[in-house]
């Protein structure tokens, strides 16, 4: 069996910069546009891989721009960690904030949102403050390793709020319900009270 150096898989992978722009009611806090936090992207095992998060607003009504580094083997798992990475990184936004947050993979999808927002521009946005933006880039991995619940409730509750069917929506948040209750209600007097009727 041949041995492994430790850091046979650091020379195997390399550093791949990747930058997404998220659609939402939002703007930035002036102490928070382009701040560069070093947060955890991945736990695994006894290894931890670290990228560098900057948020920035492009200009008006054109959404807020996330700029990370994902260390992978190729270009293409890069892109798919970054995918999960953000998916996730949106679903705790949108929890902080109550804003539906979205961004898209298709450089297409993206100019479209970009062109219908300057036909539609939102006059009332939410201000993103520093203090939330480090919660979520720096409470991602422990909800991920210790709440997965969580983290699906808040895949849910985003699901709900960007959402175009009432029905649809409806469903979305039941589900939050559902998930949040079942992992984190106290439910020790649930069969007296249930005995009692």
């Amino acid at each position: 069996m041949p041995d492994h150096h430790p850091n046979d898989y650091l020379r195997a992978t390399s550093q791949h910069q990747l930058s997404v722009t998220l659609f939402g009611p939002l703007r930035l806090a002036q102490d928070l546009n382009r701040r560069t936090e070093r947060v955890i992207k991945a736990n695994t095992g006894d290894r931890e891989y670290f990228t560098d998060i900057t948020l920035r607003e492009s200009r008006p009504n054109e959404g807020l721009v996330v700029d990370y580094f994902v260390s992978a083997k190729s270009p293409a798992l890069a892109h798919r960690v970054g995918i999960v990475y953000l998916t996730q990184l949106c679903d705790l936004l949108s929890v902080v904030t109550e804003c539906p947050v979205k961004f898209f993979t298709k450089d297409e999808d993206a100019r479209e949102e970009r062109t219908r927002n300057h036909r539609q521009p939102m006059q009332s946005r939410r201000t993103l403050t520093s203090e939330e933006w480090s919660w979520v880039t720096g409470s991602l991995v422990a909800l991920r390793r210790d709440h997965p619940r969580f983290l699906a409730a808040a895949s849910w509750f985003r699901k709900g709020l960007i959402g175009g069917d009432c029905l649809d929506c409806f469903c979305c948040f039941f589900r939050v319900i559902d998930r949040i209750a079942s992992s984190y209600a106290d439910k020790s007097n649930w069969g007296k009270k249930m005995a009692g009727y």
